[in-house]
């Protein structure tokens, strides 16, 4: 099962040194994410940096979401347990910007909006620099518990858009 899904981007603005950068999802070409590599923290100097590789992408609600299957190798095996744990929730992108359009605020500050950028490849990282770039991963009981304390407790997450379901199948309750 070695699959998740996470929200890569929600276009969230990212502070830079002189400037804020900002890059609209819907301003992504996708064309080439698809068989992107998943890094371990932009990484890319060794084959081992490699964690795995993308196998979907798509834009739904605002967001730029990413399925990523991860490698059978041994020592991906420790990162990926402590994304089913939810330890490590981060995602990052590597991207290459193909065309600027430089604003300024009222007060001067230097707003970097991309009309058009390009996901170059995906990286789990333990900081994100956009805060809603992340995934949640758990095995059925979990979500089966949470589900049920909420119900107890007529609790709400309104902000929860996603979860992942890994290790045994979904019963259908769910």
């Amino acid at each position: 099962a070695r699959t998740v899904e996470a929200v890569a981007s929600t276009g969230a603005d990212v502070e830079r040194l002189g400037f804020t950068e900002r890059l609209p999802v819907a301003a992504a070409d996708l064309r080439g994410l698809e068989g992107a590599p998943v890094l371990d923290s932009h990484r890319r100097m060794s084959v081992r940096d490699v964690l795995g590789v993308v196998e979907a992408s798509r834009i739904e609600g605002g967001n730029l979401i990413v399925r990523i299957k991860f490698s059978r190798r041994a020592e991906v095996d420790p990162i990926l347990d402590d994304i089913e744990d939810g330890a490590l929730r981060g995602i990052s992108l590597g991207y290459q910007v193909n065309a600027w359009k430089d604003e300024r605020t009222a007060a001067g500050r230097v707003i970097r909006p991309a009309t058009r950028w390009t996901p170059k490849e995906v990286s789990i990282v333990s900081v994100p620099a956009d805060e809603g770039a992340t995934m949640s991963a758990g095995v059925p009981t979990i979500w089966a518990m949470l589900l049920q304390h909420l119900e107890e407790n007529n609790v709400k997450l309104p902000k929860l858009e996603r979860v992942i379901v890994g290790g045994s199948a979904v019963p259908q309750s769910m």
